[in-house]
């Protein structure tokens, strides 16, 4: 056996002699007979082996290849594939392998992740384009992923999906364009086993059908355990499938290969001209299958490696330089010019030293490269690790199988430690230590943005591709949406009123100069976010010369103040667009999304500031109105829609709530309409023109990017175009607008048996009556009014999507269902329904909101695995945070009454979390780590909520020591209401007092809300509940 080794050994130092320019891992041809194995030089360092078949076979002469070159050929698509056997475990050691061989794309058969884990599945410069996860067992499953400067797309084919079924057929499908060829590409796996031949075979007939029909170039890769090198009745009815659709395999050498014995169990079949392709076994050992790597030539040389862009480079220095140039500015000119000129001289000046400072350069952009924490040494290590297993299947010895083991597992102990050395290093030499941990975690587990991709519309039956036709059709289409869509729709028959000027309050709205104090603080509030305008001005450069632009600034937007002009400059809006779901072709399926000039902001908070506190000062706002307010969010209305709900069914009453959707209803804002309902609450004079000048004569571009022939990324923009109504999106200043102009929207409906809850335009109705009969009645005569009252508002009501929902205790039946309408349009009841990000059900189970919740913790849980191989404990807690903790915090003090064992699985899943942050044993109790870690407990996350919840109420509901003036222990306790169902429980005030009363009574007395909220927290922190009984002991 030693002797075996040494000769072995021997043949390989030998062989690295002759060739002095080989790496340690040298590349061997693997002839039809196991045991010959020839060497040859290698060009190019390099860590994997390359096995390929040659001999007498004459029709497969094409797979002979000598050498793996680490660098990407310009004319030829690769195709990897590897039977991973496990993907998270894999993933380091896999990316040491892909940094050198840098495949175009990567097919993984036996990933063995479900479905929430693939949301997080990425590798380094990878996207994930499609993949198949298991339904109903663990383990199997097969994904394609790419280089993103490949064009590739999932693609969906219903025929073969309905194909796919867990262990017989895994498959999932992509379809690759690269210069003149295009191809699908499937990736296969199914489990081993002789039941699944006939099955298998009879789907795999099928999907070849299938596709060789829809596709001139197939390309299948993966693992389909049927071993082609050894002749059955399999092997003879899978070749006669492949002759049928004129199809090969290219794989002909082994994949597996064990002491014991050599199979053929990865294939690789296409039906391209073999003269095209090359085809190599590389030994990886990332699992006890080799990899194989099919390479296809093409005609047209294209580099989509790198490309050129034209970019602002906002570095320290330029920085530094900007400042110095606009320090040295005295701004005369921009004091003794006329008012309607002031704004055009003060950005004249900016922007010369804006251009000076940061002027544009082509930069060369690479889109993939090197992994920067694989070290030599790794490489190294790699290279005799593959050198050792090349020499055991030479010897076929016991001894050296168990040193290579051992060998494996220190190497893949030192790629986590190597990486994690490197993560931690970055960190700790980073300027901004947190920026730098987020942009370690983005680039770990978010996947990569698909961007620079050509944009395709149809327009009038043809489809329209070049990038500056489908700007202008995008442009067109959103100035002209509400023309051609939603006021051709609203009903005629109607009666349309012009809205007629309120009781003006005795108080007017005056704006108050700005002061240089007040413009720091605006300009410091905004985030650092180098996304800019049409001017290309990023906020932070702004913020970067605060202290040179304050005196400026304040005497332009004062000036603008009393004279009622907002400059025409700033009313540019420069648009992107943003695919939601559906035909890519279709502009409806895409969502604008508008940026601003970064001064523009400045103007509009200052105003946005003084507006917002003359309507709050004057309760000028809607109490039913939860949107972009002060002390107002998405939980407070959820709160008001729940205790409205429970209430009425906790009176025995039938309650409806009706959950309307209003089509572009920001972008049908009538501007006419909008200052009558000003001038109505007290916005008259100078403050009133400011807006109408804000409003009017705003124009917008679309912009998209794309790559030339040069391969230059250039921007390709629409004229402009004036937009006609709406007020603007992504401003600061429009949703306040747009409140003010549902400005008693409430009051359209009666409030004693009906309840409105406003979130901006998300519209909710709430109808409750002891009749199911009176509810229809009433439900009939409330949506006509309201109808009305969006149609004198140039507001659209989605019929389509406006929905009701009949709520009731679970163990409630009603034989009737309630026939609601709108104008004689009836309307959808449901079961469930999503309201502003929380899943409703009709019996308030909260089931459904619970299982979302755990698909998302299912999925920061992966995040989580992924990261802590090599990430400490702090950035593991950061995303915790990020990923787990926002979703379990998000409405818990709604879904928190939902049933114990709904928390319970809640619990198990925060438990696996802490397992991870802190390696611990899957049997380990955590329950004193959270209370190390200061993470909050599910119950420990919903008391507090609930409780800060009553104590915000807390002068509205009844204190024990109200009926007498003694003073008692408990006099500052709340009295609970009365409950006649378990039901009114669901009602986060009604839950909470039980809570708030248990209080310990040193921190009940603590005045101050936030020094409260901390300490009440920290004594939540220590107890680590797990549940709501160790709360009260």
């Amino acid at each position: 056996s030693t002797t075996a080794i040494l000769a072995a050994t021997a043949i390989l130092a030998s062989t690295a002699i002759l060739t002095s320019n080989a790496s340690l891992a040298s590349t061997a041809i693997l002839t039809t007979a196991p045991e010959t194995v020839k060497f040859f030089r290698q060009h190019k360092p390099i860590s994997t082996i390359s096995l390929s078949l040659t001999g007498s076979d004459q029709d497969n002469n094409f797979s002979t290849k000598s050498t793996i070159l680490s660098s990407r050929s310009k004319n030829k698509l690769s195709i990897f594939h590897q039977n991973i056997q496990h993907f998270l475990s894999r993933k380091l050691a896999l990316e040491i392998v892909l940094d050198e061989i840098k495949p175009d794309i990567v097919v993984l058969s036996e990933h063995k992740l479900n479905d929430i884990e693939m949301t997080k599945a990425k590798l380094k410069y990878y996207n994930v384009n499609s993949f198949y996860c298991r339904k109903q067992f663990r383990g199997g499953g097969v994904m394609i992923m790419s280089l993103e400067s490949v064009k590739v797309r999932g693609i969906n084919i219903p025929e073969i999906t309905e194909l796919t079924l867990d262990k017989e057929f895994e498959c999932c499908l992509v379809e690759c364009r690269v210069a003149d060829l295009l191809l699908v590409i499937a990736g296969l796996y199914r489990t081993p086993g002789s039941i699944f031949n006939s099955s298998f075979l009879n789907k795999f007939d099928a999907a070849l059908g299938i596709l060789c029909h829809t596709y001139k170039n197939v390309v299948l890769a993966g693992d389909i355990n049927i071993d082609v090198l050894k002749k059955s009745r399999v092997t003879d009815s899978l070749q006669n499938i492949l002759i049928q659709h004129n199809m090969f395999s290219v794989v002909n050498f082994p994949t597996r290969i064990t002491l014991d014995c050599e199979s053929s169990i990865d294939s690789i079949i296409t039906n391209l001209p073999k003269q095209q392709l090359t085809i190599q076994g590389l030994v990886t050992e990332l699992s006890d299958h080799d990899a194989q790597m099919l390479e296809i030539y093409h005609n047209k040389k294209q580099n989509q490696n790198c490309y050129t862009q034209s970019k602002r480079k906002f570095t320290k220095e330029n920085i530094f330089t900007f400042i110095k140039l606009i320090e040295s500015e005295t701004w005369i000119d921009l004091y003794q010019a006329p008012v309607q000129l002031k704004y055009d001289v003060f950005f004249n000046i900016f922007i010369h030293y804006f251009n000076v400072s940061f002027p544009k350069v082509k930069t060369r952009i690479r889109n993939c490269n090197r992994n920067k924490w694989i070290s030599d040494d790794l490489r190294k290590d790699k290279d005799e690790l593959i050198c050792l297993s090349q020499t055991l299947r030479i010897t076929k010895d016991k001894v050296l199988k168990q040193r290579l083991k051992d060998q494996k597992r220190n190497y893949y102990i030192k790629t986590c430690k190597t990486k994690s050395d490197y993560i931690n290093n970055k960190i700790v030499n980073s300027d901004n230590p947190c920026k730098t941990t987020w942009k370690i975690i983005i680039s770990e587990i978010k996947p990569i943005s698909e961007t620079n991709s050509k944009i395709k519309l149809m327009f009038n039956g043809e489809v329209k591709s070049d990038p500056y036709v489908v700007c202008e059709l995008f442009n067109e289409h959103f100035i002209n949406i509400v023309k051609n869509y939603v006021t051709p729709n609203i009903a005629h028959s109607l009666t349309r009123t012009t809205p007629t000027a309120q009781v003006r309050p005795s108080q007017r709205f005056h704006v108050k100069p700005l002061t240089e104090i007040e413009m720091d603080k605006i300009i410091s509030a905004f985030k650092n976010k180098f996304s800019s305008g049409y001017d290309e001005v990023p906020m932070p450069i702004i913020k970067n010369a605060k202290d040179q632009l304050i005196k400026p600034l304040t005497h332009l937007i004062n000036s603008s103040f009393i004279t009622g002009i907002f400059p025409d400059k700033l009313k540019i809006s420069k648009v992107k667009t943003v695919f939601k779901k559906g035909n890519t072709q279709d502009p409806n399926n895409y969502r604008p999304l508008s940026i601003l000039p970064a001064f523009s902001k400045i103007y509009e908070r200052a105003m946005c500031t003084r507006l917002t506190e003359f309507l709050e000062n004057n309760n000028l706002f809607d109490n039913e109105q939860h949107g972009f307010r002060s002390g107002k969010s998405v939980i407070t209305a959820g709160i008001d829609l729940i205790e409205s709900i429970v209430d009425a069914v906790d009176r025995g009453e039938y309650v409806i709530g009706i959950l309307m959707d209003l089509c572009k209803a920001f972008d049908s804002v009538s501007h006419e309409n909008l200052i009558t309902t000003l001038e109505g609450i007290g916005i008259i004079g100078l403050p009133l023109d400011w807006i109408k000048s804000y409003l009017t004569d705003r124009k917008q571009y679309v912009e998209t990017s794309f790559k030339n022939k040069l391969n230059q990324l250039i921007p390709a923009k629409s004229c402009l175009k004036t937009i006609l109504n709406g007020v603007p999106q992504g401003s600061i200043l429009g949703p306040v607008l747009f409140l003010c102009y549902l400005k008693d929207l409430p009051k359209t409906v009666p409030s004693y048996n009906c309840k409105m809850c406003l979130y901006a335009d998300d519209s909710n109705l709430v109808i409750s009556d002891k009749s199911l009969h009176a509810i229809e009645s009433l439900s009939k005569q409330y949506l006509s009014s309201l109808n009305n009252y969006f149609a004198n508002k140039n507001l659209l009501l989605n019929l389509d999507k406006t929905n009701f929902m009949l709520f009731k205790p679970r163990q409630k039946k009603y034989d009737n269902k309630p026939d609601i309408e709108i104008e004689q349009t009836r309307i959808n009841q449901l079961d469930q329904t999503k309201f502003l990000g929380l899943v409703l059900d009709e019996n308030l189970t909260w089931d459904k909101h619970v299982h979302a919740i755990q698909k998302r913790i299912s999925s920061g849980l992966f995040a989580l695995r992924s990261l802590s191989k090599f990430c400490t404990r702090d950035t593991l807690k950061t995303v915790y945070y990020a990923h787990i903790h926002s979703h379990l915090s998000f409405g818990v003090v709604l879904y928190g009454a939902t049933s114990e064992k709904n928390l319970q699985n809640i619990l198990l899943l925060q438990k696996s979390a802490i397992r991870i942050i802190l390696n611990l044993n899957q049997r380990e109790s955590v329950k004193e780590h959270f209370s190390g870690l200061g993470i909050l407990t599910v119950y420990g996350l919903y008391i507090l909520e609930s409780v800060l919840v009553v104590r915000e109420a807390r002068d509205k509901l009844t204190k024990l020591g109200s009926s007498h003036n003694y003073q008692t222990r408990h006099r500052n306790q709340l009295i609970a209401p009365k409950l006649n169902l378990k039901f009114k429980l669901k009602n986060p005030l009604v839950a909470g007092i039980k809570f708030f009363n248990s209080v310990p009574q040193h921190i009940a007395r603590i005045t101050s809300n936030k020094l409260f909220r901390k300490k009440f927290k920290e004594h939540l922190i220590k107890r680590s509940l797990y549940s709501f009984d160790e709360f009260y002991y």
